[in-house]
């Protein structure tokens, strides 16, 4: 079954925890430059959903990146600015991480490069002693 398909099925069942599970899974089955098609509604749907902050933030931050993915950063720049805003406020490093790697991605066109080099020197900061090898490793570099 595809990750659409069986957020389909937990958003029938009203299935909160796997719609914001299977919605952050999304992003990653993107084609860079690919129309994203139903992708950031979807993900749009379970960030919606989510209540609990951490994985609210995780959403923002995988539907910054879907729209990114899709050729649209712009509508992507206020969900890393959101993702951002409440990685700081949780006070979790790979969550933060996460963040700012998603608000990295966002500001990627050539206007940007200062806000990139403040985005990515807050990004190794905050990664610098997280214990995870993921966090570290930015997808911005086609992870």
């Amino acid at each position: 079954m595809t990750l659409v398909g069986a957020f389909t099925e937990a958003r029938a069942a009203g299935d909160l925890d796997r719609m914001a599970a299977l919605a952050l899974a999304m992003p990653s089955e993107q084609r860079f430059g690919a129309h994203p098609g139903q992708l950031p509604a979807l993900i749009h749907g379970g960030y919606r959903a989510a209540v609990e902050p951490g994985m609210r933030c995780r959403l923002a931050a995988a539907l910054s990146r879907a729209w990114v993915y899709g050729g649209d950063a712009a509508r992507g720049v206020e969900f890393a600015v959101e993702a951002v805003d409440l990685g700081e406020r949780l006070g979790d490093s790979e969550i933060l991480a996460d963040a700012l790697d998603a608000a990295l991605v966002a500001r990627w066109g050539p206007d940007d490069f200062s806000e990139r080099l403040r985005l990515s020197a807050r990004l190794a900061d905050t990664a610098a002693h997280l214990g995870a090898v993921e966090p570290r490793w930015p997808r911005t570099c086609g992870g």
